[in-house]
Protein backbone atom coordinates (compact mmCIF):
# COMPACT_ATOMS: atom_id res chain seq x y z
CA UNK A 1 0.00 0.00 0.00
CA UNK A 2 1.38 3.40 -0.98
CA UNK A 3 1.11 6.03 1.72
CA UNK A 4 -0.14 9.45 0.62
CA UNK A 5 2.80 11.28 2.16
CA UNK A 6 1.85 14.68 0.76
CA UNK A 7 -1.58 14.56 2.37
CA UNK A 8 -0.28 13.29 5.70
CA UNK A 9 2.57 15.80 5.85
CA UNK A 10 0.40 18.78 5.02
CA UNK A 11 -2.19 17.75 7.60
CA UNK A 12 0.42 18.27 10.33
CA UNK A 13 0.83 21.95 9.41
CA UNK A 14 -2.55 23.16 10.58
CA UNK A 15 -4.45 22.29 13.73
CA UNK A 16 -8.18 21.84 13.16
CA UNK A 17 -8.79 22.86 16.77
CA UNK A 18 -6.95 26.14 16.18
CA UNK A 19 -9.08 27.03 13.15
CA UNK A 20 -12.30 25.96 14.85
CA UNK A 21 -11.52 28.01 17.96
CA UNK A 22 -10.98 31.11 15.83
CA UNK A 23 -14.16 30.61 13.80
CA UNK A 24 -16.21 30.17 16.97
CA UNK A 25 -14.73 33.27 18.52
CA UNK A 26 -12.83 31.42 21.20
CA UNK A 27 -9.55 33.20 20.43
CA UNK A 28 -8.62 36.58 19.02
CA UNK A 29 -7.26 37.07 15.52
CA UNK A 30 -3.83 38.02 16.88
CA UNK A 31 -3.73 34.86 18.98
CA UNK A 32 -4.82 32.86 15.91
CA UNK A 33 -1.93 34.37 13.94
CA UNK A 34 0.56 33.45 16.64
CA UNK A 35 -0.70 29.89 16.82
CA UNK A 36 -0.58 29.47 13.05
CA UNK A 37 2.92 30.95 12.97
CA UNK A 38 4.02 28.39 15.54
CA UNK A 39 2.45 25.57 13.55
CA UNK A 40 3.98 26.59 10.24
CA UNK A 41 7.19 28.27 11.40
CA UNK A 42 10.19 27.33 9.28
CA UNK A 43 12.90 27.85 11.86
CA UNK A 44 15.36 25.07 12.64
CA UNK A 45 14.90 22.44 15.25
CA UNK A 46 11.11 22.20 15.51
CA UNK A 47 9.15 19.08 14.70
CA UNK A 48 6.99 20.98 12.22
CA UNK A 49 10.07 22.32 10.50
CA UNK A 50 11.42 18.81 10.05
CA UNK A 51 8.09 17.66 8.63
CA UNK A 52 7.97 20.62 6.24
CA UNK A 53 11.52 20.14 4.97
CA UNK A 54 10.88 16.41 4.59
CA UNK A 55 7.70 17.03 2.60
CA UNK A 56 9.45 19.59 0.40
CA UNK A 57 12.25 17.14 -0.41
CA UNK A 58 9.78 14.32 -1.07
CA UNK A 59 7.61 16.42 -3.38
CA UNK A 60 10.59 17.18 -5.61
CA UNK A 61 12.39 13.84 -5.59
CA UNK A 62 9.60 11.27 -5.63
CA UNK A 63 8.26 12.19 -9.10
CA UNK A 64 11.78 11.58 -10.42
CA UNK A 65 11.38 7.87 -9.77
CA UNK A 66 14.37 7.62 -7.44
CA UNK A 67 14.38 4.85 -4.85
CA UNK A 68 15.70 7.34 -2.28
CA UNK A 69 12.06 8.05 -1.49
CA UNK A 70 10.11 5.06 -2.78
CA UNK A 71 12.25 2.25 -1.33
CA UNK A 72 14.61 3.70 1.26
CA UNK A 73 12.64 6.58 2.75
CA UNK A 74 15.69 8.83 2.81
CA UNK A 75 13.51 11.94 2.51
CA UNK A 76 13.08 11.81 6.30
CA UNK A 77 16.84 12.24 6.59
CA UNK A 78 17.73 14.38 3.59
CA UNK A 79 15.00 16.99 4.01
CA UNK A 80 16.27 18.37 7.34
CA UNK A 81 19.96 17.77 6.49
CA UNK A 82 20.01 19.49 3.10
CA UNK A 83 17.72 22.40 3.91
CA UNK A 84 20.69 24.59 4.87
CA UNK A 85 22.20 24.08 1.40
CA UNK A 86 19.02 24.53 -0.63
CA UNK A 87 19.61 28.11 -1.77
CA UNK A 88 23.38 28.30 -1.35
CA UNK A 89 25.05 30.08 -4.25
CA UNK A 90 27.64 28.07 -6.17
CA UNK A 91 26.65 24.80 -4.53
CA UNK A 92 28.71 21.83 -5.75
CA UNK A 93 27.47 18.25 -5.37
CA UNK A 94 29.06 14.92 -6.23
CA UNK A 95 26.88 11.82 -6.51
CA UNK A 96 28.76 8.54 -6.89
CA UNK A 97 26.55 5.95 -8.52
CA UNK A 98 23.63 7.26 -10.55
CA UNK A 99 21.76 4.29 -12.01
CA UNK A 100 19.67 6.07 -14.68
CA UNK A 101 20.17 9.54 -13.26
CA UNK A 102 16.84 9.96 -11.47
CA UNK A 103 18.28 11.41 -8.27
CA UNK A 104 20.97 13.35 -10.13
CA UNK A 105 18.26 15.15 -12.08
CA UNK A 106 16.38 15.64 -8.84
CA UNK A 107 19.29 17.51 -7.25
CA UNK A 108 19.11 20.12 -10.02
CA UNK A 109 15.48 20.77 -9.12
CA UNK A 110 15.66 20.55 -5.34
CA UNK A 111 18.70 22.81 -4.96
CA UNK A 112 18.34 26.29 -6.43
CA UNK A 113 21.94 26.76 -7.60
CA UNK A 114 23.54 23.31 -7.67
CA UNK A 115 26.23 22.14 -10.05
CA UNK A 116 26.10 18.35 -9.94
CA UNK A 117 28.92 15.95 -10.75
CA UNK A 118 28.01 12.30 -11.13
CA UNK A 119 30.17 9.19 -11.33
CA UNK A 120 28.76 6.23 -13.24
CA UNK A 121 30.24 2.79 -13.79
CA UNK A 122 28.80 -0.02 -15.87
CA UNK A 123 25.16 -1.07 -15.90
CA UNK A 124 22.82 1.65 -17.12
CA UNK A 125 25.52 4.16 -18.02
CA UNK A 126 24.23 4.52 -21.60
CA UNK A 127 20.60 5.01 -20.61
CA UNK A 128 20.62 8.03 -18.32
CA UNK A 129 17.11 9.47 -18.29
CA UNK A 130 18.17 13.07 -17.75
CA UNK A 131 20.36 12.92 -20.88
CA UNK A 132 17.53 11.91 -23.19
CA UNK A 133 16.49 14.31 -25.89
CA UNK A 134 13.50 15.77 -24.10
CA UNK A 135 15.51 16.32 -20.89
CA UNK A 136 12.35 16.92 -18.87
CA UNK A 137 13.47 15.51 -15.54
CA UNK A 138 16.11 18.09 -14.67
CA UNK A 139 18.54 20.73 -15.88
CA UNK A 140 21.11 18.79 -17.92
CA UNK A 141 23.33 21.84 -18.31
CA UNK A 142 24.19 21.72 -14.60
CA UNK A 143 25.32 18.08 -14.63
CA UNK A 144 28.78 16.72 -15.47
CA UNK A 145 29.27 12.96 -15.79
CA UNK A 146 32.47 11.03 -15.08
CA UNK A 147 32.84 7.36 -15.93
CA UNK A 148 34.99 5.14 -13.70
CA UNK A 149 35.34 2.72 -10.79
CA UNK A 150 35.06 4.32 -7.36
CA UNK A 151 37.69 1.92 -5.99
CA UNK A 152 40.26 3.11 -8.56
CA UNK A 153 42.15 5.86 -6.74
CA UNK A 154 43.84 6.99 -9.96
CA UNK A 155 40.40 7.63 -11.43
CA UNK A 156 39.31 9.48 -8.29
CA UNK A 157 42.43 11.64 -8.57
CA UNK A 158 41.48 12.53 -12.14
CA UNK A 159 38.07 13.70 -10.92
CA UNK A 160 39.68 15.66 -8.08
CA UNK A 161 41.96 17.33 -10.60
CA UNK A 162 38.94 18.76 -12.41
CA UNK A 163 37.14 19.82 -9.24
CA UNK A 164 39.84 21.51 -7.20
CA UNK A 165 37.29 23.81 -5.58
CA UNK A 166 35.70 20.85 -3.83
CA UNK A 167 32.13 19.82 -3.09
CA UNK A 168 29.63 20.91 -0.47
CA UNK A 169 27.86 17.56 -0.59
CA UNK A 170 29.15 14.11 -1.56
CA UNK A 171 26.76 11.15 -1.76
CA UNK A 172 28.06 7.60 -2.18
CA UNK A 173 25.31 5.49 -3.75
CA UNK A 174 27.50 3.32 -5.95
CA UNK A 175 28.58 -0.32 -5.55
CA UNK A 176 27.70 -0.57 -1.83
CA UNK A 177 30.75 -2.79 -1.31
CA UNK A 178 32.01 -1.80 2.17
CA UNK A 179 35.63 -1.67 1.03
CA UNK A 180 34.66 0.68 -1.81
CA UNK A 181 32.79 2.96 0.60
CA UNK A 182 35.87 3.22 2.82
CA UNK A 183 38.38 3.76 0.00
CA UNK A 184 36.25 6.45 -1.61
CA UNK A 185 35.55 8.33 1.61
CA UNK A 186 39.16 8.37 2.79
CA UNK A 187 40.32 9.50 -0.65
CA UNK A 188 37.72 12.21 -1.33
CA UNK A 189 37.29 13.64 2.17
CA UNK A 190 40.05 16.20 1.65
CA UNK A 191 38.01 17.68 -1.20
CA UNK A 192 34.85 18.27 0.85
CA UNK A 193 34.41 21.99 1.55
CA UNK A 194 34.42 23.38 5.10
CA UNK A 195 30.96 22.83 6.58
CA UNK A 196 30.16 20.27 3.89
CA UNK A 197 28.74 16.78 4.38
CA UNK A 198 29.66 13.36 3.06
CA UNK A 199 26.92 10.71 2.99
CA UNK A 200 27.24 6.95 2.56
CA UNK A 201 23.95 5.33 1.58
CA UNK A 202 22.77 1.73 1.85
CA UNK A 203 25.12 0.67 4.63
CA UNK A 204 22.93 -2.42 5.03
CA UNK A 205 25.59 -4.27 3.04
CA UNK A 206 27.92 -4.06 6.04
CA UNK A 207 25.61 -6.58 7.71
CA UNK A 208 25.60 -9.01 4.78
CA UNK A 209 27.48 -12.30 5.12
CA UNK A 210 29.46 -13.57 2.14
CA UNK A 211 27.57 -12.34 -0.90
CA UNK A 212 27.75 -10.92 -4.40
CA UNK A 213 26.55 -7.51 -5.54
CA UNK A 214 26.91 -5.87 -8.98
CA UNK A 215 29.43 -8.56 -9.89
CA UNK A 216 31.61 -8.05 -6.80
CA UNK A 217 32.11 -10.77 -4.20
CA UNK A 218 32.64 -9.63 -0.61
CA UNK A 219 32.13 -10.70 2.98
CA UNK A 220 30.90 -8.43 5.76
CA UNK A 221 28.62 -9.03 8.74
CA UNK A 222 28.35 -8.05 12.40
CA UNK A 223 31.59 -9.83 13.31
CA UNK A 224 33.60 -8.58 10.34
CA UNK A 225 36.65 -6.37 11.05
CA UNK A 226 36.38 -2.58 10.41
CA UNK A 227 37.95 -2.76 6.97
CA UNK A 228 35.04 -5.00 5.90
CA UNK A 229 32.30 -3.17 7.77
CA UNK A 230 31.54 0.51 7.15
CA UNK A 231 29.77 0.95 10.48
CA UNK A 232 32.81 -0.23 12.44
CA UNK A 233 35.30 1.68 10.30
CA UNK A 234 33.49 4.98 10.76
CA UNK A 235 33.35 4.40 14.51
CA UNK A 236 37.15 4.60 14.42
CA UNK A 237 36.88 8.11 12.99
CA UNK A 238 34.94 9.08 16.11
CA UNK A 239 38.11 8.33 18.09
CA UNK A 240 39.91 10.92 15.95
CA UNK A 241 37.23 13.49 16.81
CA UNK A 242 37.90 12.82 20.49
CA UNK A 243 41.70 12.85 20.25
CA UNK A 244 41.77 15.95 22.46
CA UNK A 245 41.08 13.69 25.42
CA UNK A 246 44.08 11.47 24.72
CA UNK A 247 47.36 12.07 26.57
CA UNK A 248 49.00 15.22 25.22
CA UNK A 249 51.74 13.43 23.28
CA UNK A 250 49.24 11.43 21.18
CA UNK A 251 46.72 14.21 20.55
CA UNK A 252 47.89 14.31 16.92
CA UNK A 253 46.23 10.90 16.49
CA UNK A 254 45.25 10.50 12.84
CA UNK A 255 44.07 7.66 10.62
CA UNK A 256 44.00 9.27 7.16
CA UNK A 257 44.68 12.62 5.51
CA UNK A 258 42.35 15.37 6.66
CA UNK A 259 40.56 13.40 9.38
CA UNK A 260 41.26 16.13 11.97
CA UNK A 261 38.59 18.16 10.16
CA UNK A 262 35.85 15.66 10.97
CA UNK A 263 33.44 17.64 13.13
CA UNK A 264 30.44 15.33 13.35
CA UNK A 265 29.49 11.76 12.49
CA UNK A 266 25.83 10.79 12.38
CA UNK A 267 24.03 7.50 11.93
CA UNK A 268 20.52 7.19 10.59
CA UNK A 269 18.57 4.27 9.16
CA UNK A 270 20.76 2.75 6.43
CA UNK A 271 22.86 5.94 6.20
CA UNK A 272 26.01 7.47 7.67
CA UNK A 273 26.91 11.14 7.29
CA UNK A 274 30.07 13.02 8.20
CA UNK A 275 30.22 16.79 8.57
CA UNK A 276 33.41 18.77 8.02
CA UNK A 277 34.50 21.57 10.34
CA UNK A 278 33.32 24.95 9.06
CA UNK A 279 35.39 28.05 8.35
CA UNK A 280 35.11 29.32 11.91
CA UNK A 281 36.37 26.07 13.37
CA UNK A 282 39.15 25.74 10.80
CA UNK A 283 40.33 29.33 11.35
CA UNK A 284 40.31 28.75 15.10
CA UNK A 285 42.28 25.53 14.68
CA UNK A 286 39.60 23.71 16.63
CA UNK A 287 40.36 25.71 19.78
CA UNK A 288 36.67 25.48 20.68
CA UNK A 289 36.52 21.73 20.22
CA UNK A 290 37.93 20.71 23.60
CA UNK A 291 38.12 22.23 27.09
CA UNK A 292 41.31 24.15 27.81
CA UNK A 293 42.17 21.85 30.69
CA UNK A 294 40.88 18.33 29.97
CA UNK A 295 40.46 16.02 32.93
CA UNK A 296 43.61 13.96 33.43
CA UNK A 297 42.83 10.42 34.43
CA UNK A 298 45.39 8.11 36.07
CA UNK A 299 46.97 5.36 34.02
CA UNK A 300 48.14 7.40 31.03
CA UNK A 301 50.59 4.66 30.07
CA UNK A 302 47.73 2.20 29.64
CA UNK A 303 45.63 4.75 27.75
CA UNK A 304 48.54 5.60 25.47
CA UNK A 305 49.26 1.95 24.78
CA UNK A 306 45.63 1.34 23.84
CA UNK A 307 45.63 4.33 21.47
CA UNK A 308 48.79 3.21 19.73
CA UNK A 309 47.59 -0.38 19.51
CA UNK A 310 44.29 0.76 18.03
CA UNK A 311 46.14 2.70 15.34
CA UNK A 312 48.41 -0.26 14.61
CA UNK A 313 45.39 -2.49 14.10
CA UNK A 314 43.76 0.14 11.88
CA UNK A 315 46.85 0.42 9.67
CA UNK A 316 47.31 -3.35 9.56
CA UNK A 317 43.67 -3.92 8.69
CA UNK A 318 43.80 -1.27 5.98
CA UNK A 319 46.10 -3.51 3.95
CA UNK A 320 42.99 -5.56 3.17
CA UNK A 321 41.73 -2.63 1.11
CA UNK A 322 44.71 -2.80 -1.25
CA UNK A 323 43.15 -5.69 -3.16
CA UNK A 324 40.13 -3.50 -3.86
CA UNK A 325 42.23 -0.55 -5.01
CA UNK A 326 43.21 -2.49 -8.12
CA UNK A 327 39.76 -1.62 -9.51
CA UNK A 328 38.59 -5.10 -10.62
CA UNK A 329 36.72 -5.05 -13.92
CA UNK A 330 32.98 -4.51 -13.70
CA UNK A 331 31.00 -7.66 -14.41
CA UNK A 332 27.29 -7.59 -15.04
CA UNK A 333 25.34 -9.94 -12.78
Amino acid sequence: MRVNFRKNARSTLCSKKCVLAYLLGGISFSMFQKMMHTLTHKGTGTANDRCESTREFFDVMDPMGTDKTSRHGYHWFYGPLFKQFKSKAGLNILEIGAYQGESTAGWTKYFDNANVDMITYGGAKNDLKFERKECKLGDCSRVTRFEGDQSDTDFLDSVLGQRKGGWDIVIDDASHVPAHNIITFEHLWKNVKPGGVYVVEDIETSYYPKTGLYGYQFEAGMLAPPEQNVMKRFQKYADVMNRGYFPSFVQNYSLFEGDHLIEEIGYSRNIIYVRKANECQVAGKNTLAYPKHPVRLPGNVIITASVLEAKRLFVEGSKYLDQWRTAPSFKKV
